[in-house]
C-alpha cells in the first residue's frame, strides 16, 4: 500500500539506528535488512524512562506530539510507534526472533524491500485511474467491482451505477501478522463490521471509516484471544471476516443482505485456524466430561495455532452485488 506517512517513517528511523544514540536499537543482522527495538514494559521494576523509552519518545517529539515540558507518557509513545510500525508497509515484525521474556526485551523487524509490498490491494470501479493517479501504485493488486450493467432491476443498477460514481478512488487493503488494515480514499461512505479497532471485546461491531485515515479492521491477536475463550466455552466461535458496505449505514450483519455493495474479506488461515478446532471439539472423545486436556497441551497447541496465524497470507473475496433485494433510493 502507498504510504508516503510509512515512507517518512522508514528514513527516519534508520538515521536513529545509524546514530547508535538509542539504547538496544541496532541492526539484528549484517547485511541490514533486520534490526531490533527496546521493547521494555514500564511496569517492570527496572524500567528506566530516560533509556526505555527514549526511541518512542523521539518518534513523538518528531511527530509533533510531545515537546519538553509536556507530561511524560511512555505507553502513549510506545503505542504511537508500534501502530506507526505495524501500519508501515515498510516494515514487519519477526515474531520468531523477538525476545519479549528476558531482562533487557525487544522486538525484531524486518525491512520489507520495495519489490515485495504486493501487504495490499486497491478495491474500486473498473475505471482506469492512469499511472499518475494519487496513491496508483504499479505492485498495488486491483480488485474491482463487478460492472452495474450486470444488474438485472432498473431501479437497481441506476442506483448502483450512481453510487460507482462516488468510489473511483477505492480503498486501499493490506495485511500483516497485526492484522487487516484500510484506508478509505473515496468520496462515498463506507462502513465495516469486524474485529477491530473500535469493536466490542470479542465481538464485531459496525464502525464508519474516515477518509484518509488507516484503521485495523481485523486484530489477529484479538481473533486468537476469542479462540481460546472460545475453546472454552465461554464465548460463540468469532468470526473470522470483516465486511465492508459502501455507500450506506451498516448496523448489523443482519442488515448486510440488503445492501448495494458488499465486500467480504476473510482471514483464511484463521479461518482454517476455527474449522480444525471445531473439528477437534466434534470428536466422540471431547464430549466425554472425564476426558480433558491438559492446561499445558491446550496451552502448547494454542502457541501453535498462534504461529500459524502470524504467518498467514490473506487472499481477498471478490465484491458483489445483492440483487434480489429491495433497494432504498
Amino acid at each position: 500500500m502507498s504510504n508516503p506517512g510509512g515512507r517518512r517513517l522508514k528514513q527516519w528511523l534508520m538515521e536513529q539506528i545509524q546514530s547508535a544514540q538509542y539504547s538496544g536499537l541496532q541492526w539484528e543482522d549484517e547485511s541490514r535488512t533486520m534490526f531490533r527495538i527496546p521493547w521494555k514494559h514500564a511496569g517492570k521494576q527496572d524500567y528506566n524512562q530516560e533509556i526505555d523509552a527514549s526511541i518512542f519518545k523521539a518518534w513523538a517529539v518528531f511527530k509533533g506530539k510531545f515537546k519538553e515540558g509536556d507530561k511524560a507518557e511512555p505507553a502513549t509513545w510506545k503505542t504511537r510507534l508500534r501502530c506507526a510500525l505495524n501500519k508501515s508497509p515498510d516494515f514487519e515484525e519477526v515474531t520468531e526472533r523477538s525476545q519479549l521474556d528476558i531482562s533487557e526485551p525487544y522486538k525484531v523487524y524486518r525491512i520489507v524491500p520495495e519489490e515485495e509490498q504486493k501487504q495490499g490491494c486497491r478495491i474500486s470501479p473498473q475505471q482506469h485511474l492512469g499511472h499518475g493517479a494519487p496513491y496508483s501504485s504499479d505492485s498495488m493488486q486491483s480488485v474491482h467491482f463487478p460492472r452495474a450493467e450486470l444488474i438485472e432491476y432498473d431501479r437497481q443498477r441506476y442506483v448502483t451505477r450512481k453510487l460507482l460514481g462516488h468510489l473511483e478512488r477505492g480503498v486501499l487493503v493490506r495485511a500483516n501478522q497485526e492484522g487487516i488494515f484500510i484506508k478509505r480514499l473515496c468520496q462515498s461512505r463506507v462502513f465495516w463490521s469486524g474485529l477491530g479497532d473500535g469493536s466490542s471485546q470479542y465481538g464485531s461491531m459496525p464502525g464508519k471509516l474516515q477518509r484518509d485515515s488507516v484503521v485495523k479492521i481485523f486484530d489477529t491477536g484479538r481473533f486468537f484471544q476469542a479462540l481460546q475463550l472460545y475453546q472454552e466455552g465461554q464465548i460463540p466461535a468469532p468470526d473470522p471476516s470483516v465486511t465492508l458496505c459502501f455507500g450506506e449505514e451498516l448496523n448489523d450483519l443482519s442488515s448486510a443482505k440488503s445492501k448495494l455493495i458488499i465486500v467480504q474479506i476473510t482471514m483464511v488461515n484463521c479461518q482454517h485456524m476455527l474449522e480444525s478446532l471445531n473439528m477437534r471439539r466434534s470428536q466422540p472423545y471431547s464430549s466425554n466430561p472425564n476426558v480433558e486436556m491438559s492446561d499445558d497441551v491446550a496451552t502448547e497447541q494454542m502457541a501453535r495455532i498462534y504461529q500459524d496465524l502470524c504467518s498467514y497470507s490473506v487472499p481477498q473475496r471478490p465484491a458483489c452485488y445483492r440483487d434480489n433485494m429491495p433497494i432504498t433510493a
